[in-house]
């Protein structure tokens, strides 16, 4: 994502970067869709984080995300 942000002089949101970064570490090829909008004042501190070492990776408890997701209407393919 630096590379990218470089490159286009942007910064995305630091959770794409993040999405970018753990596919590459598992060796998988995934195709990661993101919205790059907005100012980025609130990014801006992310990053600052991220470099310096201060985000935690954390893993989703799976029961959670079921439970989130089984509350979300059904939408029907088009």
């Amino acid at each position: 994502m630096l590379r990218y942000a470089l490159a286009v002089q942007s910064l995305a949101a630091i959770a794409c970067g993040n999405r970018v970064r753990r596919c590459r570490e598992e060796g998988r090829s995934q195709a990661i869709l993101f919205n790059l909008c907005g100012h980025g004042h609130f990014d801006m501190q992310a990053y600052i984080d991220y470099f310096g070492g201060k985000l935690q990776d954390l893993d989703y408890d799976e029961a959670e995300l079921a439970m989130a997701l089984a509350g979300l209407p059904s939408v029907k393919a088009a």
